[in-house]
C-alpha cells in the first residue's frame, strides 16, 4: 500500500487518468489450519478460511474480510480462490462502467469545485 503512490503520475486535468487499486488481506500460517463448526461441534482442518471482523466507530462502520490461508495450500488459493474473485471483479466492472465512470467524472467535478473555492479564498479570480 506504501509503494502504490510511486505508481501514479503527474495528474493532467486535461487528460485524466484514474487507477483502481485492489487490496487482499491475506495472513498466511505455517501449521495447520482449523475451523470449529459450532452446529456439528467439530474442529475440522481447512486449506483456507474468511475471518470475519466489524468495526463500527462514530465515524466509521466496516466490515473486514481477511483470508487465512495454511502455508500448504497457498499456490492453490492464489491460482484457484483468487483468479475466481478478480475474475467476478472485472466482470462486474465490465457490467458496471458507465456507473464507474460516472463516479469518477462526479469526484473530479467536486474536485475542481474544492480547488476553485481554495483559490477564491485565496484572492485568485477563477
Amino acid at each position: 500500500m506504501h509503494s502504490i503512490g510511486k505508481t501514479t503520475m503527474f495528474f493532467d486535468p486535461l487528460h485524466p487518468t484514474y487507477f483502481l487499486s485492489i487490496f487482499q488481506p491475506i495472513i498466511v500460517i505455517s501449521g495447520p489450519l482449523y475451523s470449529y463448526d459450532v452446529y456439528n461441534d467439530k474442529i475440522i482442518e481447512k486449506d483456507y478460511i474468511i475471518y470475519k471482523r466489524h468495526y463500527s466507530s462514530s465515524a466509521v462502520k466496516r466490515t473486514l474480510l481477511i483470508d487465512i490461508v495454511s502455508m500448504k495450500y497457498l499456490q492453490q488459493y492464489l491460482s484457484d480462490k483468487l483468479t475466481k474473485t478478480y475474475q467476478a471483479f472485472e466482470n462486474t466492472m465490465e457490467k458496471n462502467i458507465d456507473l464507474v465512470f460516472d463516479y469518477c467524472f462526479k469526484d473530479r467535478k467536486a474536485q475542481d469545485l474544492k480547488v476553485k473555492e481554495m483559490l477564491t479564498k485565496q484572492g485568485y479570480k477563477a
